[in-house]
């Protein structure tokens, strides 16, 4: 409530925060200072291979040109507002649907993505929010366990035109100004991610703005999409923020992962940062499934060696099995006689 007089006349709820700025994020929501906080450092080398994960598969990300789609520049970045139908499973009973995508970038000769690979930090980086099915509304999810779950991937530069991408930054000059807006036609929003949907890091983390909301399921593309420099250059240089600032490093410092292991759908070691392709296997994680398989392995092993050994014991010492009773009484009566 305290907060109401800062908020603009959009009824943005946090509107008052900033990329560097007073006041600390913390004073503007407390789980800004929590344990499991978004983005971290990715080091490939660390992180557990896991096969249960799978490449993703997207449905309805496939726009057509109508109806169009609302781009906005609310001050803090660029976001296209996304309508009902875009699903996406991250496994069996984790089922979202897209609500909107954003960018984070630097400034001239500045990378500006928000996660880092091994402490290098990329020109830029999108974002695909998505909301759990389980929830009718974004707010009913906030800070409850894989409620949201968002796509990420690093834009890096490269020698050619991104034509996917030029259907957005094409119309940066119509919102240069915070708050402005304007309508956009519809897209093919899975070009906008990586061709390769099967490799990527996935963590628990939060929103990497203000509320910091927790609980926020990341995957993290492993290969990155390139754009022109000039295309970069046009994301970087075109908009304006709050107090007439321009509108560049709008990227959050990486949080420590206090005990968090980052997974891999693929073998991750030392030559498996973005842009390369041949990955070292050094760390593995199992599924709950494959636990119990090797719990129960495991039982199956130590109860098959205890029997054989009893049977050994049984070979060896003959005396108190069946068949030793039914003959020692026989020559104990013969011999009496």
């Amino acid at each position: 409530p305290q907060n109401n007089a800062h908020r603009d006349k959009k009824g943005d709820d946090h509107s008052h925060w900033r990329y560097g700025g007073a006041p600390p994020w913390p004073q503007v929501s407390p789980a800004c200072a929590g344990r499991f906080q978004s983005p971290v450092d990715i080091r490939p080398e660390l992180t557990a291979f896991c096969p249960a994960l799978r490449r993703l598969e997207l449905l309805g990300f496939e726009l057509p040109p109508q109806p169009e789609l609302r781009l906005r520049n609310n001050g803090h970045t660029v976001q296209l507002s996304l309508p009902p139908g875009l699903e996406m499973a991250l496994g069996p009973g984790q089922e979202y649907r897209a609500l909107q995508l954003h960018l984070h970038w630097g400034a001239a000769g500045r990378p500006g993505s928000e996660h880092t690979v091994g402490g290098h930090r990329f020109p830029a980086e999108i974002h695909v929010v998505h909301l759990s099915t389980a929830f009718a509304k974004a707010d009913e999810a906030l800070g409850r366990p894989g409620g949201l779950a968002v796509l990420a991937a690093f834009l890096q530069e490269g020698p050619e035109e991104n034509s996917a991408y030029e259907q957005l930054l094409s119309h940066l000059g119509e919102i240069a100004e915070e708050d402005s807006e304007t309508w956009v036609p519809g897209l093919d929003v899975s070009a906008l991610l990586p061709s390769d949907l099967s490799r990527y890091f996935r963590y628990e983390g939060s929103l990497t703005t203000p509320p910091c909301a927790q609980g926020v399921i990341w995957t993290v593309f492993n290969q990155t999409v390139k754009l022109s420099a000039k295309q970069l250059h046009a994301l970087s240089d075109s908009l304006w923020g709050p107090d007439d600032s321009q509108l560049q490093l709008n990227f959050r410092a990486t949080q420590p992962l206090n005990g968090r292991i980052i997974e891999a759908s693929f073998p991750a070691g030392v030559d498996s940062s973005p842009g390369t392709d041949e990955p070292v296997h050094l760390n593995s994680c199992l599924a709950a499934g494959d636990i119990l398989a090797l719990v129960f392995g495991l039982l199956f092993a130590v109860t098959s060696i205890a029997f054989l050994v009893q049977m050994r014991r049984q070979q060896r010492h003959p005396s108190g099995t069946k068949g030793s009773v039914s003959y020692h009484p026989a020559e104990v009566t013969e011999t009496v006689a």
